[in-house]
């Protein structure tokens, strides 16, 4: 892939000054024109870089060389002071993702949060809990029985090192679930839900 990147210029209002042309002689004729220097990528202005000045006539179009007679004042930087805004459109684009990522990432996790708890209020035999033991290890536990307020579960044999791949451990070895007291247990709808607020439950499959 192509990257295109580097800097650009733009130049921004002029300012009126009391300076003559040294070329047409034309009296309070000189403007300052304030230039931006500004990173792009992909031709998107990222932030502003400096500003340098111009001295431009508007009665003959000369540029006129700065001179100890034609400083560049106090006065004039206060009125050029400003940044453009459009000179950071490139991280206000970025923002604006990372925002809309962030949201639908809250979304989604909003989402899951009511599909578990809707499944643990619900519960079914064969509803397959994935659940974090620990930081790195990761198993799935299936809905054996459902017996008042408890679901009893049985333990899937293997675990793996990180959440991504308990799809794959369910869909390779979807039937290799312990046998014996070892691999089973119950639990309440309560603890579930605390399980799922404390994100040890993660997903529940049906």
């Amino acid at each position: 892939m192509v990257i295109f990147y580097g800097i650009r210029s733009k130049a921004q209002r002029s300012v009126q000054t009391t300076y003559n042309c040294p070329h047409c002689g034309k009296e309070r004729s000189i403007a300052v024109v304030p230039v931006w220097k500004y990173a792009h990528l992909f031709w998107v202005p990222f932030f502003p870089l400096w500003k340098s000045y111009v001295c431009l006539c508007t009665e003959c179009d000369e540029v006129v060389e700065k001179t100890i007679d034609m400083p560049i004042t106090k006065e004039i930087k206060r009125q050029t002071s400003r940044l453009p805004w459009w000179t950071f459109s490139g991280l206000i684009i970025v923002a604006l993702l990372v925002g809309w990522g962030v949201i639908q990432s809250k979304t989604r996790e909003l989402s899951a949060q009511r599909d578990i708890k809707a499944k643990i209020e619900n519960p079914q035999v064969g509803d397959v809990y994935q659940v974090r033991l620990d930081s790195c290890k990761y198993t799935l536990m299936r809905a054996t029985a459902v017996r008042g307020d408890s679901i009893f579960v049985q333990f899937h044999e293997y675990y793996v090192d990180k959440g991504s791949d308990l799809p794959k451990l369910k869909r390779k070895r979807g039937s290799d679930y312990g046998t014996g007291k070892d691999f089973e247990d119950f639990y309440t709808r309560e603890e579930l839900l605390e399980m799922a607020g404390e994100r040890t439950l993660l997903k529940i499959d049906r």
